[in-house]
């Protein structure tokens, strides 16, 4: 039933915003189970998070995918290999830049970060170790952003990740207000830009 109710009210919310309450929620379980404080979450979280401020989705896609989806996958991974990769991330990253001058009504591109080794390492030891809730929680949040990237709006796509995060938590927030503050009216569904630490809504059992 927490799910349905939601469910009614994320329809009508852009991607960004249901991105938001997914992390939110995310960051919810973290510190429920006393590891928000460590310093690969706030990694992890503010990575994440630069999906609801960036117009450059390609990269942040390429960054989660570094630092979640392989880390989470493949447990041969290392963190030289995961160096790399954001080295070879960054090449293209600074290609597209010459290709492409930054249009100022829209921001500029957001760089891929680039981490001393040991802090992948960290991370890495860090995701391995995360409760399966929270993976799941963050794995859907994954699927959120990456849902519409390449294709036209399709609500259910992104609907449907969101729901399922709400329905593993059984998390409430104020459903409503977040509808009318981010709309799925806004920018083809997609909603505006906007930072993550504004977002203004907490977590309720």
């Amino acid at each position: 039933m927490v799910g349905a109710a939601a469910g009614r009210y994320l329809d009508m919310t852009s991607i960004r915003g249901r991105f938001a309450v997914g992390l939110t929620i995310a960051k919810a379980t973290l510190r429920e189970h006393g590891l928000l404080r460590d310093p690969s979450a706030k990694l992890l979280i503010d990575q994440f998070a630069t999906f609801t401020n960036s117009n450059c989705l390609d990269d942040w896609e390429t960054l989660t995918w570094l630092l979640w989806q392989q880390m989470v996958d493949q447990p041969g991974i290392t963190a030289v290999t995961v160096s790399n990769k954001v080295d070879e991330a960054n090449q293209r990253y600074f290609d597209q830049v010459k290709r492409q001058p930054v249009d100022p009504a829209r921001g500029p591109l957001l760089p891929i970060n680039v981490l001393p080794i040991g802090d992948y390492d960290a991370l890495i030891q860090f995701i391995r170790g995360l409760p399966e809730l929270v993976v799941k929680v963050m794995t859907l949040c994954q699927e959120i952003g990456e849902g519409n990237l390449y294709a036209g709006y399709e609500s259910y796509v992104t609907l449907k990740p969101a729901v399922r995060i709400v329905e593993l938590t059984g998390a409430r927030m104020n459903w409503p207000t977040i509808a009318a503050k981010y709309p799925a009216t806004a920018e083809h569904g997609w909603g505006y830009t906007f930072d993550f630490d504004s977002f203004g809504f907490e977590m309720k059992r």
